[in-house]
């Protein structure tokens, strides 16, 4: 029997999905990316722990912690550690975002719809237990617009 290699993805993803529902003895969740912020379209993410170690990139899940105009209060984010505690952060005139000397993003001054946004400005060492995390894309909405992330807040971390 010859098999077609776009219904051989189609069923190891099926496949990949049954494992997960049915044998599941790390707690593993499949997160869907909702939104462009981030490149991938689904994550593979484990619950964090007091000992969870966090990197410059890591990708954390965790449930929005405000309500405004873009998004309700629990909307489930992702987005990846950009500048994490005991860094030296810095927002320049230009909107231009530094994490120890080195410049990594810049705050847009509207958003999709020309509307004026907000941009988080801050100016020092991180304070503990607080992540600066964007999405990779130029529109995300993330630290620049709304600040910190508070370590309380992530609940799972990508693994994949």
């Amino acid at each position: 029997m010859k098999f077609n290699k776009k219904y051989l993805q189609h069923y190891s993803f099926l496949i990949l999905i049954f494992c997960f529902i049915l044998i599941n003895p790390f707690n593993l969740k499949i997160e869907i990316n909702m939104t462009k912020s981030l490149p991938d379209l689904f994550f593979i993410t484990e619950p964090v722990t007091e000992n969870t170690k966090y990197e410059i990139g890591d990708i954390v899940s965790f449930p929005f912690i405000r309500n405004d105009r873009y998004f309700k209060k629990g909307t489930n984010f992702g987005k990846a550690i950009s500048c994490k505690p005991g860094q030296y952060l810095y927002v320049d005139k230009n909107k231009s975002f530094y994490c120890d000397g080195r410049m990594f993003a810049a705050a847009l001054n509207s958003d999709s719809k020309g509307n004026k946004v907000e941009n988080f400005y801050f100016n020092g060492v991180i304070p503990q237990n607080k992540f600066f995390v964007m999405g990779s894309a130029i529109n995300s909405y993330d630290s620049r617009y709304w600040g910190f992330l508070d370590k309380k807040d992530i609940k799972r971390i990508a693994i994949w």
